[in-house]
């Protein structure tokens, strides 16, 4: 799991190959903690994606503040 999970995010097999087992734990926690704070955005914009309009465009206005 932990391979496939790091050539999900864009690591190479070679470049896998070479990684110490220290580097492979850490670049795994990174992949999963990059993962997990996507998940919680998503959930985070389909909540707001059922605000009434004003609140959402204020939502909008402050991401891209």
């Amino acid at each position: 799991d932990g391979i496939q999970r790091l050539v999900s995010a864009g690591h190479s097999l070679s470049e896998i190959r070479g990684y110490t087992l220290a580097q492979f734990e850490a670049f795994s926690r990174a992949v999963v903690r990059e993962r997990r704070e996507l998940l919680r955005d998503q959930a985070i914009n389909l909540r707001a994606a059922q605000y009434d309009k004003n609140d959402f465009m204020r939502y909008i206005k402050q991401l891209e503040s």
